[in-house]
């Protein structure tokens, strides 16, 4: 009987060995085909994100070397630590607490392939501290400097884009056709974010074509031309630039303003399904009465993950037209709704209003410059790091 145990857990040994391909490896540290495909589906699972293979393994190759880079240095992560880290991934996402790790599960997906990722992020960053010579220094006049760039910038129209790029490779008729057949297949239902993903060339694919909020000096130009005569929510026919087709997706728009000094609003919300709204209805009105109570109602009872509560304030000249028109002649405390959303029936409220600067302040401005240089020096440090040590892909 134990011979014939032995001999089966050799089997499965040989198996699993079998079974892992070894695609890449740091000194002594491997990195398998299993941990890149977890990687992989991390990304899209959580964040519908799409990285390609070689994508992925170059950042686990990272991951190794901050690792070992820590390890030389005699720093461990805590448990809370770690805790702390998924909490501020659900922060930054829009998770409420505890749902990160609970939409893992439901999906099936790798947690050790999160944490291993956020323990190298937190190891680094200590790693950094010490191998670094010298913080870097923010003179008061490159914060001036900035800020003036900053307000300059909000004098400037912004656009909310996504592309999807076919460059001409030697045959501008066929990088056409096949920007115009892109175009077709979204126009007649097909997803724009799929079709960026697998067909665009552009650099932004893996982001599903997203290039966030932008001004025209930073596009080419005959898309700058072309999105004058656009509105949020339309596609763009395929636009010829310097290096091939685009087509684009305008999401938002954001018109120039005249100053940095800006109405602002403090604006709850509460959201809660069509079919619960009858018998919420009472307790509802109620807490109306005030913002602070409505606030309150709303964080307690909103649909989970809505956002229900207190929101962030919202530059007035920033906001959609349909937001702008419900409340900009409703007084503050007064509740609006419900606003039909499909399933769910949404109110919200104006709590404040006051007449501010959009720009952050001075102090800000200066912990978001050192942010940068330190990014750019823990970068340095990365290339320094990896050079040191014995890196191979199979």
């Amino acid at each position: 009987m134990k011979k014939i145990l032995l001999c089966f857990l050799m089997c499965l040994c040989s198996f699993q060995a079998f079974a892992l391909k070894i695609v890449a490896s740091v000194n002594d540290e491997i990195i398998t085909d299993v941990d890149v495909a977890d990687r992989q589906a991390l990304l899209n699972g959580l964040f519908q994100l799409k990285s390609s293979f070689n994508e992925t393994l170059d950042s686990l190759i990272e991951e190794k070397v901050k690792l070992l880079s820590a390890q030389k240095l005699k720093i461990s992560v805590t448990p809370e630590q770690i805790e702390e880290g998924i909490a501020y991934l659900e922060r930054q996402n829009g998770f409420d607490k505890g749902q990160l790790l609970a939409i893992m599960r439901e999906k099936k997906l790798s947690e050790n392939a999160l944490v291993s990722q956020i323990k190298a992020d937190i190891s680094w960053v200590s790693a950094v501290g010490q191998l670094l010579p010298e913080q870097p220094k923010i003179s008061n006049q490159k914060v001036a400097n900035t800020r003036k760039k900053m307000k300059q910038d909000l004098m400037q129209e912004r656009y909310l884009l996504a592309e999807i790029f076919i460059p001409f490779d030697n045959d501008e008729q066929a990088a056409f056709n096949q920007a115009q057949s892109l175009f077709d297949r979204i126009v007649a239902g097909e997803s724009f974010t799929e079709l960026a993903v697998k067909y665009s060339k552009g650099k932004t694919a893996a982001m599903m074509g997203d290039l966030g909020w932008v001004k025209t000096d930073e596009l080419d130009k005959s898309i700058g031309e072309v999105l004058l005569h656009m509105q949020a929510g339309q596609l763009s026919k395929p636009i010829k630039g310097k290096k091939g087709y685009y087509v684009i997706l305008m999401r938002d728009f954001q018109p120039a303003l005249e100053s940095d000094e800006q109405e602002v609003w403090q604006v709850s919300q509460f959201v809660t399904t069509k079919e619960a709204y009858p018998y919420i209805k009472d307790s509802l009105n109620q807490a109306s009465s005030s913002c602070m109570l409505f606030t309150k109602y709303a964080s307690d009872n909103g649909v989970e993950g809505s956002h229900s509560g207190a929101m962030p304030e919202m530059v007035v000249s920033r906001l959609p037209n349909e937001l702008k028109d419900l409340l900009i002649d409703k007084p503050v405390g007064e509740m609006v709704g419900p606003i039909d959303m499909g399933p769910y029936a949404v109110f919200v409220m104006k709590c404040g209003v006051r007449t501010t600067s959009i720009l952050p302040d001075n102090e800000t401005i200066k912990q978001q410059l050192f942010m940068q240089e330190m990014e750019k020096k823990s970068q340095e440090l990365l290339k320094q790091e990896r050079k040191k040590m014995l890196v191979k892909k199979k």
